[in-house]
């Protein structure tokens, strides 16, 4: 924990999250899981979930912020981005990319 706030973890595998889960620092609180990145490996059905809409973002200025900001990946074009972000399960249905 620095300054108060618990460390962010992007863990790849669903073995890692149930080791963090189960150890002391997580129990507690000096460690919290933001998300969990499957490392590019297909999803099974079971892991196959709804997409999480992101309605704030209605411009392709405001979805480079977001996917740097959220996701932490920088992009320049929000083409990319979008595909990125969609990749992770994220829809942005009041945004238009022309």
């Amino acid at each position: 924990m620095l300054n108060n706030v618990p460390a962010r973890l992007v863990l790849k595998t669903q073995y890692s999250q149930e080791l963090l889960e189960n150890s002391v620092p997580f129990k507690d609180g000096y460690v919290k899981l933001e998300r969990v990145d499957n490392g590019g490996e297909t999803p099974t059905q079971e892991q196959k979930k709804e997409p999480i809409r992101v309605e704030e973002v209605d411009s392709p200025e405001k979805l480079l912020e977001w996917v740097a900001t959220e996701l932490e990946k920088p992009y320049q074009q929000p083409k990319a981005a979008l595909a990125y972000a969609e990749k992770q399960g994220y829809v942005f249905p009041n945004l238009t990319i022309e």
